[in-house]
């Protein structure tokens, strides 16, 4: 057994876990405690701006770095669009088209 005295045995014993359960050699049950990172929900009445950049940036960069740092894929990033409301429904109407295709022409950008 390795003791998990410093942060630097607890990622090997965590690596070591991932390989055996990789190659089928080990078949425990270990509960690693998620991390869950989320961005804004995005309005999808205009493109996107600087501030979807940011927050998406900063979000992705903090999701790797927690993967990175515990040598597992415990992290999770969630992120997605508000498609409903007055202010969208309003900007499809200037457009001239349904609210969902709109929605999904700004997703797309």
């Amino acid at each position: 057994m390795i003791p998990l005295c410093n942060v630097g045995n607890l990622m090997l014993h965590a690596r070591l876990l991932a390989v055996a359960r990789s190659q089928n050699t080990l078949n425990v049950s270990v509960r690693v405690k998620s991390f869950y990172v989320t961005t804004p929900i995005y309005y999808v009445n205009s493109v996107p701006h600087i501030g979807h950049l940011y927050t998406t940036t900063l979000a992705d960069v903090s999701c790797r770095w927690h993967n990175f740092r515990n040598g597992v894929t415990t992290a999770r990033l969630l992120t997605g669009t508000d498609e409903h409301g007055l202010k969208v429904m309003q900007a499809a109407q200037m457009k001239k088209t349904g609210t969902m295709q709109y929605c999904d022409q700004v997703s797309k950008k």
